[in-house]
């Protein structure tokens, strides 16, 4: 992992505490991705995901990146977070993309918009492809705020 704290314990020693962090915190990964399956971001017709990258931007603000948010379209802003490393290593770019595809209700057990956990799986538009992994994405971040990790090179 390469990654230091401020206490210097071993690679060993931090992975095992961003582990230990992930298992007693696993609800916060289902939050994430629940509130992100209730954003209808649906395209084509698109422009608009704002309030979704604009929860997305606070977000990685709360988890000690800073942010970037720019038009793309009239409505559909990119988001960017970056979170520093020491100064030693290379760059690791974790992306994503908050739009999913559109949807015929009708063929729906349930609102596709609306998340629901059924047998440990969430279901609901966007839960695969990729609020998931950007759920995911919030969830790492977290784990290493929470951790105190820092990598050798920066998170974007």
């Amino acid at each position: 992992m390469s990654a230091h704290m401020g206490s210097q314990l071993s690679d060993d020693s931090l992975m095992a505490s961003v582990d230990r962090y992930l298992i007693a915190n696993r609800e916060h990964l289902f939050d994430y991705l629940c509130t992100l399956i209730a954003f209808p971001t649906v395209n084509p017709p698109g422009r608009n995901c704002r309030a979704a990258q604009e929860w997305m931007a606070q977000q990685l603000q709360r988890l000690g990146l800073s942010v970037d948010m720019w038009e793309v379209y009239p409505g559909d802003p990119n988001v960017v977070g970056v979170r520093k490393g020491h100064g030693d290593g290379r760059s690791l770019l974790l992306n994503g993309h908050i739009d999913v595809a559109s949807v015929d209700a009708s063929v729906w057990q349930s609102p596709p918009f609306t998340a629901r956990r059924e047998a440990g799986r969430i279901y609901g538009r966007g839960a695969a492809d990729m609020k998931g992994g950007l759920a995911a994405i919030l969830y790492v971040l977290e784990a290493f705020q929470a951790c105190g990790v820092v990598l050798p090179g920066d998170l974007l």
